[in-house]
């Protein structure tokens, strides 16, 4: 049975796009010294949470999609 991708709403119903949900970034330490400079690091991940469930919906360390956070 081949694996199947994780649905993109949470149990609640809520997609990453909704209102209820926080893009949550995890950055590196080379990251935290340039934010520290004043400089936007790339952060390392991304994911994206419900916050009335606390279901994680979206993790991703595609370096296309991590470009629209710094």
């Amino acid at each position: 049975m081949p694996d199947r991708p994780a649905p993109l709403t949470c149990s609640c119903g809520y997609g990453a796009s909704h209102h209820r949900v926080s893009a949550e970034a995890s950055y590196g330490f080379w990251a935290w010294v340039a934010l520290i400079l004043g400089i936007s690091g790339t952060p390392k991940q991304v994911t994206w949470r419900c916050r009335r469930c606390g279901e994680v919906i979206h993790t991703t360390r595609d370096p296309g999609e991590l470009q629209d956070f710094r």
